[in-house]
């Protein structure tokens, strides 16, 4: 009886295990749910001002612009000048792979 319990119990488990790697690498790049990175755009800073609205600092190519943000859309708000922006160095996210985070490294 522990036995068929025990059978199920690791049945199930791997089940989760299958279902939460297709997740992550089939459904969730396609969602957004992973980092994205472009070559002429990133975003440089993003404040939030009130619950679901932000403001962003954006470069686009050599131009720096302010976006302001909320569930109504994306608005346009000015043209930055370079020399009052300051950048701090990116910080790198490590990626982690999910046999990694079982084995605890």
């Amino acid at each position: 009886m522990f036995t068929s319990y025990f059978i199920s119990v690791i049945i199930s488990l791997g089940v989760v295990l299958l279902l939460a790697w297709i997740f992550l690498r089939l459904i969730a790049p396609r969602v957004g749910f992973t980092e994205k990175t472009g070559h002429n755009m990133r975003i440089i800073e993003t404040m939030p001002i009130a619950p679901r609205r932000n403001l962003h600092i954006v470069e686009v190519g050599k131009k720096f612009i302010l976006l302001g943000s909320s569930e109504g859309g994306i608005n346009f708000l000015t043209e930055l000048d370079p020399s009052t922006i300051e950048i701090r160095e990116e910080r790198k996210i490590k990626k982690l792979k999910f046999l990694d985070i079982l084995r605890g490294k």
